[in-house]
């Protein structure tokens, strides 16, 4: 029955870079569901395992990992083992999922797929002249421009350029504090970056 715990991995990571994720986000909830046999009376575990899962989703938001990352993976991990009662086999299930989780987010990006944030978080819509908006914070200068992170990119987080703190998104991959990054985009006021590769 693990394999519907990895499907609902995969389908909650599809969420994130394909249309109408919410239908992913649904499939993901069942399958998990599924997995733990909610139909059986494991409500509670169940809900143990979803809340901890939300909670590693808002951890993408908030630079560093604080009290959601903690909360989550403590939530997620406790799921699991009150579930199967063996930690060796939580641990595979564990690893397991961060293997898929990490497999499918490949493939997308390889497939040209971009790392879609929420419009509950990050603002989506361009507020630019052309839309008849206008912006006090101009950051379209910065595309090219090099910097350093200063607070993990989980995929948001603040980054050193010119001298000045923005906050700002990475386009798909986690990238860690004093990692040096490029502007590559900007869309309204979220700055997009991606991360120096090493010579």
């Amino acid at each position: 029955m693990e394999i519907f715990l990895f499907i609902g991995v995969a389908l909650l990571v599809s969420s994130v870079f394909l249309k109408h994720s919410w239908i992913y986000i649904i499939a993901a909830a069942i399958s998990f569901g599924t997995y733990m046999n909610v139909l059986d009376g494991n409500i509670l575990l169940y809900a143990l395992f979803i809340l901890g899962v939300i909670f590693l989703v808002v951890e993408l938001y908030i630079p560093g990992f604080g009290i959601a990352g903690i909360t989550g993976s403590l939530a997620t991990t406790g799921a699991l083992y009150l579930y199967t009662n063996d930690i060796i086999y939580t641990s595979f299930l564990l690893m397991g999922s961060v293997v898929t989780g990490l497999l499918f987010a490949y493939l997308y990006t390889k497939m040209g797929k971009k790392f879609n944030l929420s419009p509950g978080f990050i603002l989506e819509t361009s507020l630019n002249k052309k839309s008849g908006f206008s912006s006090v914070d101009d950051y379209s200068d910065l595309i090219g421009r090099k910097g350093l992170v200063v607070s993990g990119l989980r995929p948001v987080g603040q980054a050193l350029i010119d001298d000045v703190i923005y906050d700002v998104i990475s386009e798909f991959e986690i990238i860690g504090v004093d990692s040096e990054v490029q502007v590559v985009r900007v869309e309204g006021s979220n700055i997009y970056v991606r991360k120096e590769k090493s010579l």
